[in-house]
């Protein structure tokens, strides 16, 4: 989503435990904005398509946080 970056992440993680699914394609958030996402415990869908500033070690970082799978993570 166009416009979408860092700033935004704490609203959406304000949703806590609620947060299901999220949808980051084509935004411009990186990897410290996925660290927002730590109190999100209940996260089962990450779409990251097309997230040109999340890197390998951005997704390293929160893999461990969730029980999402690799195919979830894409």
């Amino acid at each position: 989503y166009p416009g979408l970056d860092d700033h935004w992440m704490d609203v959406i993680s304000s949703q806590g435990s609620s947060l299901l699914s999220l949808d980051l394609s084509g935004s411009d958030v990186t990897d410290p904005g996925l660290t927002n996402l730590k109190d999100c415990k209940n996260l089962q869908a990450l779409n990251l398509n097309y997230c040109d500033q999340i890197t390998d070690c951005g997704l390293e970082n929160i893999s461990g946080k969730y029980s999402l799978s690799n195919d979830v993570l894409s």
